[in-house]
């Protein structure tokens, strides 16, 4: 399985980018395919906004993932925080 580790390809403007204590939009600036890690994971392109939240009982996945929904569809899911930086 992979781990947000992995996506190091990923460009992030500051560590403010990676702070995990989000509830607000980011934007993304990778591209992410979730299915291909499970149906719980959110799927994104370039450019999309993420509303960044936390999931139920926890704000950040054990192994690194964050939760968001996706502002076009209101999906909502897994991906890794270093896909996304802050939209302001």
């Amino acid at each position: 399985m992979f781990t947000p580790k992995d996506f190091t390809d990923a460009t992030v403007n500051s560590e403010r980018d990676l702070d995990l204590d989000w509830e607000d939009l980011r934007v993304a600036v990778a591209a992410f395919s979730g299915p291909d890690f499970g149906p719980e994971y959110l799927s994104f392109a370039i450019g999309d906004t993420v509303l960044v939240s936390d999931y139920p009982g926890q704000d950040v996945d054990p192994q690194g993932w964050a939760w968001g929904t996706l502002q076009s569809s209101g999906i909502a899911g897994w991906f890794p925080p270093s896909y996304v930086k802050h939209a302001n």
